[in-house]
């Protein structure tokens, strides 16, 4: 086998090589903030945003899109929090749940929707006004 890969045609070398650069492109980009362009670099809740952890410990801005949601939501007795997406409920589990002040007023719900249609869930933050 690894004869095979010592004289392999320099076409499977090239592939490999655009295949990696591409790979640690990808990975660059999805290990920083999601603010790429810096739009929300001045906003006076930027060190809030990027302090938040859901209770595993996760990074709430560095993994998924922060939203203002001003849906119905209803924090749950056993610490989940139930939102409505696409008019149907959503339970969000309770490590999700942002403890402590919301500055924003607003509840802020991170998750990320993939190229498949598939979303991950992140963290929920309830608003001060609920």
């Amino acid at each position: 086998m690894i004869d095979r890969l010592r004289y392999a045609p320099a076409s499977f070398w090239r592939c490999v090589m655009v295949c990696g650069v591409a790979l640690c492109a990808l990975y660059s980009v999805m290990a920083h903030a999601r603010d790429l362009d810096g739009r929300y670099s001045n906003s006076p809740y930027k060190t809030w945003f990027d302090s938040q952890q859901n209770g595993q410990g996760t990074s709430c801005c560095h993994e998924g899109d922060a939203h203002r949601y001003d849906g119905r939501y209803t924090l749950n007795s056993d610490g989940t929090v139930t939102v409505i997406l696409d008019g149907k409920p959503h339970a969000l589990p309770d490590y999700m749940l942002i403890k402590g002040p919301n500055p924003t007023g607003s509840a802020i719900w991170w998750y990320r929707v993939w190229s498949d249609g598939s979303r991950s869930d992140y963290c929920f933050a309830p608003g001060t006004l609920s």
